[in-house]
Formats: structure tokens, sequence, C-alpha cells
């Protein structure tokens, strides 16, 4: 951290032919004080203990050589030079020019200020640690537990009796499946995150409704089984077909986890994406009627591991929280961009992304992988859809 945020350019200051007997009350009251000419060029800095090492009777005779700071020294060097040269104060030079003084006290407190932030923040990371884990032990034991529980159901059925209940319990043991699953998806995504990986953005030549079509499918079949509820994904199609070169498993994961987050948070059965073609961006889009976002979650909301609330019972809706934090990995990917509104109305997400026209394939250009010191470091598995 540098000091120029602490550099102070108010202080009371003396001329060097001033009188000692005029300036040494003021003196004794500030414990220092700056000494400029009419110039303003700065001289020096005055201390009552100068007083006593040079007893003079003007300003300027008085004077002892004392240490001084650069304007872009660091908070470290500073404390450095406090301590050398045990004093309270430093005056700042921008070069050879006067820029101010710092207090030591200042940065003392700074560093206090900043020690106490680092440590709340560390406790925020323990107990979001800590509540991920508890959340992963339950994601993972309940659908399990439903799985092996139903089939030692269904194992000691009779024939009657499999007849009459057996379709129900496999309908639950197909669901805690693809719940167990999706936990899987999302914990291999999480140590792709962490793995340092390069990642490659691949070019290929996507037909925007086809995609749409495809997830519009699964959802609309899956939903019943997962959640217990219809829905229905209405697509606002373009007029004419359009199709461009991007990346189309990462817009594909893009839109998965948006529309997935959507029906959890939906109020109505209706789910809306449509997409809008640009000279050089593609922008999808998807929203739902639900609850808002409350504004003191929303600066949050990409950040990993942090879970929306969901009004109902059903532990299928659940999930780990990193659903909205890989859509924004993977867009920053892609080059683009992702925001979102959300009202008593509705919530929007918007998805700003760049393609290469079918017309100007001959411009593709495969792009160099992506490393997690340079860049986002994000892979999303296959979800099968």
């Amino acid at each position: 951290m540098k000091i120029d945020q602490f550099i102070n350019r108010r202080f009371t200051s003396v001329h060097p032919y001033d009188g000692i007997n005029i300036i040494e009350s003021k003196l004794l009251e500030n414990g220092f004080l700056v000494v400029m000419d009419e110039k303003m060029n700065f001289c020096g800095i005055l201390t009552p203990t100068d007083l006593i090492r040079r007893p003079h009777k003007i300003v300027i005779d008085c004077l002892t050589p004392k240490e001084a700071i650069a304007a872009d020294a660091t908070i470290t060097d500073a404390m450095e030079k406090f301590e050398k040269c045990k004093c309270s104060i430093l005056p700042v030079l921008n070069g050879e020019n006067f820029a101010g003084i710092i207090y030591k006290n200042e940065l003392i407190n700074a560093l206090r200020n900043k020690v106490t932030e680092l440590y709340k923040r560390s406790m925020i990371s323990e107990n979001i640690k800590t509540s991920f884990l508890q959340s992963l032990s339950h994601e993972i034991r309940t659908p399990m537990n439903w799985i092996l529980g139903f089939l030692e159901i269904i194992t000691e059925m009779d024939e009657e009796e499999y007849r009459r209940e057996g379709r129900n319990h496999l309908e639950i043991v197909q669901k805690s499946a693809s719940k167990f699953l999706q936990i899987m998806n999302d914990l291999i995504n999480i140590s792709i995150i962490n793995s340092g990986d390069d990642i490659r953005v691949e070019h290929e030549l996507i037909d925007i409704d086809e995609l749409f079509n495809e997830l519009k499918t699964y959802f609309e079949k899956s939903t019943p089984i997962l959640l217990n509820r219809e829905v229905q994904i209405v697509i606002k199609y373009a007029e004419t077909p359009f199709r461009i070169y991007s990346d189309g498993n990462k817009i594909k994961h893009i839109l998965y986890h948006l529309i997935d987050n959507a029906i959890k948070h939906a109020r109505a059965q209706t789910v809306e994406i449509n997409y809008l073609i640009f000279q050089k961006n593609l922008l999808l889009q998807v929203s739902n009627h639900g609850q808002p976002i409350p504004e003191e979650r929303q600066d949050k909301l990409f950040e990993m591991f942090e879970k929306q609330d969901i009004k109902n019972e059903d532990y299928m809706s659940s999930g780990l929280g990193i659903g909205l934090s890989l859509v924004k990995k993977l867009t920053e990917l892609l080059g683009g961009n992702i925001s979102f509104v959300s009202n008593e109305l509705q919530t929007k997400f918007s998805i700003s992304i760049p393609y290469v026209q079918e017309a100007e394939s001959g411009q593709i250009i495969l792009l160099q992988p992506v490393n997690k010191e340079a860049g986002t470091p994000i892979l999303p598995i296959d979800l099968s859809i």
C-alpha cells in the first residue's frame, strides 16, 4: 500500500527568518513546524529538539538535518524510516518538490484497520467454507439416502406391490440420481476452477435456434421429474435463422445455468429466453417472474457459494451456489459481459458475447488457452443436454 493517500497538505508553517521567540509557543503547541520561504520552497521541519541542539535566534539557524520519504514509497518503507529516525512525522518529497507530511500515528491506525479488515475477511471465508462443507454433506447424503432407501424397498416388493407402487419409487430414484449427478458436475467445475489448467476457447458453427430448442426440450422434460412442477420455456426467435461461429458448448452451459436458476426462482410456470443480434455481439436474455433479488444480495450474486433463498421445501431445488459464478466466468472467458435487472415484475439476466458471422468464417482464429493467472479458469463439463 502506497503512502500517497496519507499525505497531509495542511500544516502550520513558519518563515525561515522568523524569530524563535515569536514562534516558540506555536512550536510547542503543534510539536513541529514546516519551514517554508516566501516562494513556498521547503526548507525543513523544525522540532522542539532543534532548539536544544542548535539554540539560535532565528528559525533557519536552528534547523537540523532530518530524513524525508519519497511520495511513491510504501507504508512499509515509511514505518521502517520512522523506526530508524525515532520520529513521529516525515516530510514527503516528490522528486525535489515538497509534497506534504505524513504522521506515524495515522499509518499505524491504517495498518491496524487493515489487519482488522483482513481478519474479518478470513473469518467470513472460514464461515463460507464451513457452510459450504455442511451444505455439501447434506446435498450428497440426501439424494444418496433416497436412492439407497427406495432401491431397498423396490427389491423387497412382490409383483403386485411393484405394479402398484414401483413406478413411483423408480421415479424418486431417478430424481435423486439426477440431483446427485448435478452435484458431482458442480464439484468437478470447482476442481477445474482451482486447478489453474489452461482453457481453450473453440469456434464452431452454431445454429442459435437449434441450441435454444435443445435447452427448451431438456428443461420441459426434466423439470416435472426433478422439481415436481411443469415449466414452459418461451423462446422469442429471430425473424430469420441465424448461425454464428463461437464456442457452442460454453454458450450452452451459460444458458443452462441461467435457465435452471430462473426456473428455481420463478413464481409462474413460464421462463422466457430470447436473443438479439448486433453487428459483432450476440445478446442472450433469460427472464422469469419471481421474487426480486434483494438489493443487499445483488453485489454478491456472482460470488462463489453465494446462494439465493428458494421459498419451497423441495430439496431438488437446492444447490451449492456456484451456478451464477460459473456463468460469469464463462461469459468473461468468451470476452463478453453479464448484467441483470430485478424488480417486482421480473428478473432478467443479459449476456453479451462477441461472435463471427458465418459469412466471415475465413476470419476465424483459434484463441490461445486462458490461464488461471491471466484470465478466467473455467471449463464446464458435459451436462448431456
